[in-house]
């Protein structure tokens, strides 16, 4: 079973997102709208957020994964 960790950075002009190993390869990246929570409705939010980590996740080969 392979272990993959997600890291997202969010912000005000845009949202990206990561999916990692845990040997810290790089698998997989998306790139969204902004997703700063305190100026944007919950909704967008968590659209951008959502959209960045399918992104990344959409980009990753499993057939490849040990």
């Amino acid at each position: 079973m392979t272990h993959l960790f997600c890291c997202v950075d969010w912000g005000s002009t845009k949202t990206a997102a990561v999916i990692a190993d845990a040997n810290a390869n790089i698998l997989g990246r998306g790139v969204s709208g902004p997703a700063n929570f305190k100026d944007l409705e919950r909704p967008v939010f968590l659209d951008s957020v959502k959209t960045a980590i399918e992104d990344a996740l959409n980009i990753i080969d499993y057939d490849a994964l040990p």
